[in-house]
């Protein structure tokens, strides 16, 4: 933003022109102007009292003013006091023992002519009180094309002087320029060389120059820097023409901003200067954390020992006192654990044991964790009549955590639950991307294959083929849902006791769904689809209203999924199905090294690929 335009625009509307200013004794009188004259006798105690009268007189055009029985007095450049003695004079001739004072009623107005880069040019009557500043609001101010620093005031023809705006906008100064006279031009010019400021001072922005203006100069014009600045450099973006752009470093300090100074380093039209914030990093401190009274950050001192930040009386009651961590930062960058016995170091006192009382380093964290040990939780969700997160004893059992959760709902669907282990969810996730890396490794070899086969026209098409198949692995490997341990979860007075009844680890998680209402049917068929559940139907009848199995098939391996997570081989065996199953047909996963269009190619790899990938989510999910 263009310093000085903003708040000068802010200012228009309450800034009066000065008209009730107190008038000096050397004000210079004019036609227009108006004067009161008061006359009374001298001395006081005459009989009566005093004798007292007043006039109100006007000069004319000629510059004279009429004065009752003394005739027209010409006062036309002639200052206030001057004019009262010429008065003074004149009333001598006709009156004696009197006193007069002569004051000067309103004002007379002069035109003066506003031009250049304001928002409205033209002639203004103002008051002959008025400064440069008062005529340049009446016209509404500069424009942003305009200066602010090099406004000229001519008289006759002659410059009288050049006003610099900044003088008001930075230091106050109201009372700029020469006296205005009737007849006076205020021009203002097109804006000069400007630079512009950012960083770590108070007024950001865009700042006219004048000649010889240094960085620090412009520093001090931004109101200066902040406390954060890093003030050992400054840098300049400089233009340089055709050739673009470059950047200087400029060595600095905090003197040379006090000086408004910069030394040699002068700016040019069009830098920008940038102040960078300096570095916060607490480098003379050290961090108490863990089961302290006041944990937080402490100030390093040479010499420093852990005895003098752990005390005694430090530590909360159930603080770990056998084991602390002094977390130190090596010279690497590295991190080192050191171990401290508090006990075997107060043991020692009044004179510290060497070996346990550690000087400590800045930035040094040192932990103290608790001898108690938290509850482990389970969460439970879905259908049981009171979901949430439990605290588990050890030893107890899942049986009796739904219980504290009061059963399942009357909407509830045990077989179909999932159980997760976090233990668990970490071994299978290992296996997974192991599972991935191998299946990338076989899709690049195998478009490989077929893309040797194709001919050089299906490049292509196949490097397309090759992106989409890994990017629909990773795809699938983020979605699946590791960690599920197949139970056969049934009514609670039945799977309690159990083999089932598995015994609660911390993070475990159990989610009960309502009952579904479908079988899905999903894989080499021609249409993978979920079929509503018939009660007594065979699986066949599920794969037939899914359009039955296409010829990519592998029919031996065609396998249920059941709700619970298990798995069973060869559906033509299962009779009878349950809501929530999983009918899987994969396809052949034999290589094909065969000369094929290369369309059916691809159609035949991403058909594999993708049932593939549909079997790893429905394991997992």
């Amino acid at each position: 933003m263009q310093f000085g335009y903003e708040a000068f625009r802010a200012l228009l509307p309450n800034l009066a022109p000065a008209t009730n200013l107190p008038v000096s004794p050397d004000y210079t009188l004019g036609p227009g102007d108006s004067l009161i004259m008061y006359v009374w006798n001298l001395p006081l105690n005459i009989p009566g009292g005093a004798l007292y009268d007043s006039a109100a007189l006007m000069i004319d055009r000629s510059g004279s003013t009429f004065v009752p029985r003394v005739g027209s007095v010409p006062l036309q450049g002639l200052t206030l006091a001057q004019a009262q003695e010429v008065l003074r004079t004149r009333l001598a001739r006709y009156y004696t023992g009197f006193e007069l004072r002569v004051a000067l009623g309103e004002l007379r107005s002069i035109s003066v002519y506003v031009i250049g880069e304001v928002n409205r040019p033209g002639t203004y009557s103002i008051s002959p009180f008025s400064t440069v500043l008062d005529a340049l609001f009446a016209a509404g101010g500069s424009t942003k094309m305009g200066t602010l620093r090099l406004i000229r005031i001519t008289r006759g023809g002659q410059v009288l002087g050049e006003v610099d705006l900044y003088e008001f906008l930075l230091r106050g100064q109201r009372a700029i320029g020469p006296p205005l006279q009737s007849g006076d031009t205020i021009f203002v010019p097109f804006i000069g060389p400007v630079a512009a400021i950012a960083g770590e001072v108070k007024r950001p922005g865009i700042y006219e120059l004048r000649p010889g203006t240094s960085i620090g100069a412009l520093v001090v014009m931004a109101g200066g820097s902040l406390p954060t600045a890093a003030l050992d450099r400054v840098q300049v973006e400089r233009l340089q023409g055709s050739a673009g752009k470059v950047l200087l470093d400029i060595p600095f300090g905090v003197a040379q901003v006090g000086q408004g100074g910069g030394g040699t380093d002068l700016l040019q039209d069009g830098d920008l200067v940038t102040v960078f914030r300096a570095q916060d990093r607490l480098n003379n401190a050290i961090t108490l954390e863990g089961f302290v009274r006041n944990p937080g950050l402490y100030e390093w001192k040479p010499g420093m020992r852990l005895s003098d930040v752990l005390r005694p009386e430090v530590l909360l009651p159930e603080a770990h006192r056998d084991r602390v961590e002094v977390i130190r930062v090596r010279p690497d960058f590295s991190r080192a654990v050191l171990t401290v016995d508090l006990r075997e170091l107060w043991a020692s006192s009044p004179t510290p044991n060497s070996a346990q009382d550690l000087i400590l380093q800045p930035q040094d964290r040192i932990s103290v964790q608790s001898e108690v040990v938290g509850p482990s939780t389970v969460t439970l969700s879905g259908e049981v009549k009171r979901p949430g997160t439990y605290a588990v004893t050890k030893g107890e059992r899942l049986s009796s955590a739904i219980r504290r959760a009061g059963g399942f709902t009357d909407k509830a669907y045990p077989k179909a639950a999932v159980f997760t282990r976090d233990s668990v969810r970490k071994k299978e996730k290992a296996q997974l991307d192991d599972f991935v890396r191998i299946q990338e490794e076989r899709i690049f070899a195998e478009t490989s294959a077929v893309a040797a086969g194709a001919g050089g026209e299906a490049a292509g098409p196949l490097r397309e083929s090759l992106i989409q198949r890994r990017a629909m692995l990773r795809m699938m490997a983020e979605r699946a849902v590791v960690g599920r341990v197949v139970l056969k979860l049934t009514d609670l007075d039945q799977f309690e006791g159990s083999e089932f009844d598995v015994v609660l680890e911390d993070g475990d998680m159990l989610a009960v769904p309502m009952q579904p209402s479908s079988v899905l049917v999903m894989g080499a068929v021609r249409n993978s689809t979920s079929v509503l559940f018939q009660p007594g139907a065979p699986a066949e009848y599920y794969v037939e209203k899914a359009g039955g199995l296409n010829k990519e098939a592998d029919k031996e391996e065609v396998h249920i999924v059941k709700a619970d997570g298990s798995a069973v081989r060869g559906y033509t065996k299962i009779r009878e199905l349950e809501p929530g199953d999983t009918i899987v047909a994969p396809s052949s996963i034999e290589p094909k090294y065969r000369a094929l269009p290369v369309w059916r190619d691809v159609a035949t790899i991403i058909g594999q690929f993708a049932l593939t990938l549909a079997t790893v989510y429905n394991i997992f999910k």
